[in-house]
């Protein structure tokens, strides 16, 4: 029986989630797939799981949770890439042309009815090549400091189908906060999607674990996912009494929140900071 005392990540905001991507990265560029190589003194166990997609393809993803906003994936399928069937990346031709399909049937019916199609994002070169066999990553200078929108650009994991949460009542803004206060973070994790459907997700991965020994959160400390994430720090400590490596963060950027003015910027910085901080205090042990 494996003795790994497995940890449940957590990343809550858009910045979080841009070191979040370093990390896995980092994770998944320590393995080895060389027989003959020694074994590894990091056991990976501990931060990822073994699945089997619909393929019956062994995968091996991160046990992680994250949260962002509407729009903030790009070309990323929210269900991830090992598993599901997503129509925008279907490439098969033998499988046909789904929207082409639905087309079709449409035009059978007797009334009207307008298809609005959104435009399908870009790919950043790096992850053009990623799909590439012939090309060599380690030899391309991709400029990622500088041309890069968000984190999925530079994405080198893959996650589990469960991984990815988006938040619908926001949009996600490169310019500024749209989901800005502690409070609104407060009451969207009242909502059914992160009170039950986030929380049973959480459990799926409890379940998994043998002798699971904690959560790591990481999250954005200055802005409305402080009310979300403080929320659930509160109900993994009264679920599951283990311990909770927090890890807050701040953006180097200069934000700008949508329903504040310059000087009401400060405060909310302050605010969000203050209060999640006043209460993971009271939730995790010094």
């Amino acid at each position: 029986m494996s003795t790994t005392r497995e940890v449940i990540a957590l990343q809550f905001g858009n910045y979080s989630n841009y070191i979040g991507t370093h990390w896995w990265n980092i994770q998944e560029s320590s393995f080895s797939y060389n027989p003959e190589d020694a074994p590894s003194e990091i056991n990976h166990d501990v931060l990822y799981r073994e699945g089997v997609n619909l393929n019956k393809q062994v995968t091996y993803t991160p046990r992680l949770l994250l949260v962002d906003l509407d729009g903030s994936l790009k070309h990323l399928p929210r269900e991830g890439e090992l598993y599901g069937n997503s129509v925008k990346r279907a490439t098969d031709d033998s499988a046909g042309d789904p929207l082409k399909k639905i087309k079709e049937d449409l035009e059978d019916l007797s009334t009207d009815v307008e298809i609005v199609q959104q435009p399908q994002a870009d790919k950043h070169d790096f992850q053009k090549d990623l799909e590439n066999p012939v090309v060599d990553i380690q030899e391309q200078n991709y400029n990622l400091a500088d041309n890069v929108e968000t984190w999925t650009d530079y994405l080198y994991a893959r996650y589990h189908p469960r991984t990815v949460n988006i938040i619908n009542e926001y949009k996600y803004d490169t310019e500024k906060q749209t989901f800005d206060t502690f409070s609104s973070g407060v009451q969207l994790w009242k909502t059914e999607q992160f009170e039950y459907d986030f929380c049973d997700k959480i459990r799926q991965y409890v379940e998994e674990c043998d002798y699971m020994q904690g959560t790591q959160v990481l999250f954005d400390c200055f802005n409305g996912y402080t009310g979300l994430a403080t929320e659930c720090m509160e109900y993994l400590n009264d679920e599951y009494s283990k311990a909770i490596f927090a890890i807050p963060v701040y953006s180097p950027r200069n934000t700008l929140f949508e329903n504040a003015g310059a000087s009401e910027k400060l405060y909310n910085l302050l605010f969000n900071s203050y209060v999640s901080y006043i209460i993971f205090k009271n939730i995790i042990p010094n």
